[in-house]
């Protein structure tokens, strides 16, 4: 979620102390440094005054805490658990369900065994975490291992002959919230950076996508934020207190006909369409037809960490079933994607 350049530094895996995991992180900016949590850890936040627990058997690069969210880097292969025996709903921008259970919620956060990741969790004290309810967890479908659209020729339908794509399906159009006084539905967010040189992973780098449900989404990489916008010239920033505010959502998704993706440890080569939604492009000869010869230079890999934030539909079978321009077109805001108006 990211968006400037810096040096990511890499710490020395250090073993915690005991009675240095008993510590709360109430008003540290970061806990940095390679950390396995050898005994259960509180963490405090301070908007509202709540504390949560990391788990023993946790490792963490770093954890940034700030009064309503904390963010941590988790690196390759690691785990990180934390709990609320408040049972708040740990909303997230990596699309982890909260594990509800009778005493408490949970968020298990593993990093794929190939690339960290960092995530932000923001507990929702407004909503509380119950089995049959909010924020059960759903089993995530084990993604079906398959080819990339295939090298040999022949099949997958070209352009000439049959019908033109159909436009894209317009959802029911949704109700838009009320927006926060001050603030614009549809404005890009994020928390000003303190003076002086900030690290890559600093919350204030983080850039958000108010949306007429009044939620924040955060853009989880540059690649994605550049399928929407050109540049960051109109993104607004808040305080920590009015970020605070509004309620953290499902990161935004690529605009549907701007690029394909694909997921790091499969084969299956996706077009976007609306609200996330994604279809396989079923061989290489279609992928040619719709995206151009130079098709395999436009294709993004996408962490299996958001996996989940993804919807699939039917194969494409033919260029007949896919345009990327309707699709495009069909999706101008981030808002028109999600259903509003």
């Amino acid at each position: 979620m990211n968006f400037r350049k810096g040096t990511v530094s890499f710490w020395r895996r250090v073993t915690a102390l005991a009675a240095i995991l008993s510590v709360a992180f109430a008003g540290l900016p970061a806990f940095a440094g390679i950390v396995n949590y050898n005994a259960d850890a509180d963490l405090t936040l301070t908007t509202p005054n709540i504390t949560l627990v990391i788990l023993s058997g946790s490792a963490a690069n770093t954890i940034t805490v700030n009064p309503s969210s904390f963010s941590v880097a988790v690196g390759a292969g690691d785990k990180f658990f934390v709990r609320s025996n408040d049972k708040y709903e740990l909303l997230n921008n990596s699309g982890i369900s909260t594990q509800c259970s009778g005493t408490y919620s949970q968020l298990d956060i593993e990093a794929p065994a190939g690339s960290g990741i960092t995530v932000t969790v923001e507990p929702n004290t407004s909503t509380l975490c119950s089995s049959g309810g909010v924020g059960t967890p759903t089993p995530t479908p084990a993604p079906a291992a398959a080819a990339a659209p295939a090298t040999s020729g022949g099949g997958g339908g070209g352009g000439g002959g049959g019908s033109p794509p159909p436009p894209p399906s317009s959802p029911t159009p949704r109700q838009k919230a009320a927006p926060l006084p001050g603030l614009a539905l549809g404005t890009l967010l994020k928390l000003p950076c303190p003076s002086g040189t900030v690290d890559a992973n600093h919350s204030c780098k983080a850039v958000y996508y108010y949306g007429s449900d009044g939620k924040r989404r955060p853009f989880p990489n540059e690649k994605a934020y550049f399928t929407w916008y050109t540049d960051f010239a109109n993104v607004q920033e808040v305080s920590p207190a009015t970020l605070a505010q509004l309620p953290l959502a499902k990161p935004t998704t690529y605009r549907p006909g701007v690029r394909m993706v694909k997921f790091q440890t499969l084969n299956k080569v996706y077009a976007v369409t609306r609200d996330g939604t994604l279809r396989w492009v079923t061989s290489e000869a279609l992928a040619t037809t719709l995206y151009g010869s130079d098709w395999n230079q436009k294709i993004d890999d996408v962490s299996d960490a958001f996996y989940t934030n993804y919807a699939f539909g039917s194969d494409i079978a033919s260029a007949s079933d896919y345009s990327p321009a309707a699709e495009s077109d069909g999706t101008k805001t981030i808002d028109r994607d999600m259903g509003f108006e």
